[in-house]
């Protein structure tokens, strides 16, 4: 589809009062016994939010690409995965090891009221078994990037957003009911 086609269409349901979809975020739960790998976040913008959310943690992800889609089903999210986990932490990942467990969090009402958008955000429980570290996450985690923080210490933790802790939460307890 062309971007203009793509422009009138957001224009047309923004006119109607209705919501536009902008995006699908996947975000990598890595987990190992009882710590979760987070990433301190160095991006300053944030279109959902509409603040500066740099110095917080976050789950280790970003926007599903074009370039992600392939052939298979689920290969945008396998391909964006494997992506960001090398681009944000020096993991790598086999993913085609990798049972895919999508744990969803749309943004609540009240903000799709406001900003006229629905964000889909999936938080997928990773096992680090799955995981190869490689250099540059040995120096992301010297140099603080990346912390691998326990689960009891979470809350001490100053998380970008609501949605992102619960994220985190539900990934969390999934991991755990397998444990």
């Amino acid at each position: 589809m062309e971007i203009q086609k793509i422009e009138e269409k957001v224009k047309e349901a923004l006119q109607k009062g209705r919501a536009v979809a902008t995006g699908i975020g996947i975000f990598g739960a890595v987990l190992r016994k009882n710590n979760i790998l987070l990433r301190r976040r160095v991006e300053k913008e944030s279109l959902i939010y509409g603040k500066d959310l740099s110095g917080k943690w976050e789950l280790v992800g970003g926007g599903v690409e074009l370039g992600d889609f392939g052939e298979e089903y689920q290969s945008a999210i396998k391909n964006a995965l494997a992506r960001e986990l090398k681009e944000e932490t020096g993991l790598e990942i086999n993913v085609e090891r990798l049972p895919i467990v999508l744990l969803p969090a749309v943004l609540k009402k009240s903000s799709i009221e406001k900003l006229g958008l629905i964000d889909w955000a999936f938080a997928v429980p990773i096992d680090a078994k799955f995981t190869r570290a490689t250099k540059e996450y040995e120096r992301k985690i010297e140099v603080g990037e990346i912390r691998w923080i326990s689960v009891e210490e979470i809350g001490s933790v100053e998380i970008v957003s609501e949605r992102m802790k619960y994220l985190i939460n539900i990934a969390i307890n999934y991991y755990r009911s397998f444990q």
